[in-house]
């Protein structure tokens, strides 16, 4: 769970659902990775997630879409965090 701006961003198996915070009601679900998301993380205006698939995917926080993947790891990735 990571509120972000005017959403709330709610990991579910694979997928994300964004959550305005006005209405707490699912407005769409990202897609993207290919196994269980274990972490969610505020870099700025976009937002990190990373999953047990080994990616790191980068996240337009205002749109809700992929801006990058990175793919550098060989193991699951369990947490993400900006320090």
């Amino acid at each position: 769970l990571l509120a972000h701006g005017k959403f709330m961003w709610v990991a579910s198996g694979p997928d994300i659902h964004r959550i305005p915070k006005e209405t707490y009601r699912i407005s769409n679900t990202l897609s993207g990775h290919r196994s269980l998301v274990t972490g969610l993380c505020s870099v700025g205006a976009d937002v990190w997630s990373c999953s047990t698939d080994t990616d790191i995917r980068i996240w337009d926080g205002e749109r809700g879409t992929t801006t990058k993947t990175l793919r550098f790891h060989e193991r699951p990735i369990t947490c993400i965090a900006l320090i």
